[in-house]
């Protein structure tokens, strides 16, 4: 199972989005229409993902962010045969 970097999200709503904890920011990009950061999980270092955030905001490295997912968004990658 991935995620892709849009199904990654900096803040809660009101839908069923799962909370993931603390993230911290190791690298970010501005896109333009969003920045791409590349985080690890505050209390797992072998967790890391690229994420999309906010054009509104400006992350830098060494930022904390929350994460959630929502988790009808997997994505099922299947091993060739």
């Amino acid at each position: 199972m991935a995620r892709r970097p849009e199904h990654f999200l900096a803040e809660p709503a009101e839908d069923d989005r799962q909370p993931l904890g603390e993230a911290i920011v190791e690298s970010v990009s501005f896109l333009g229409t969003h920045h791409q950061a590349k985080v690890r999980h505050a209390m797992a270092d072998d967790f890391t993902a690229t994420v999309l955030l906010p054009q509104t905001g400006e992350p830098k490295q060494g930022d904390r962010i929350g994460l959630w997912v929502d988790p009808r968004t997997p994505v099922i990658l299947r091993e060739k045969s």
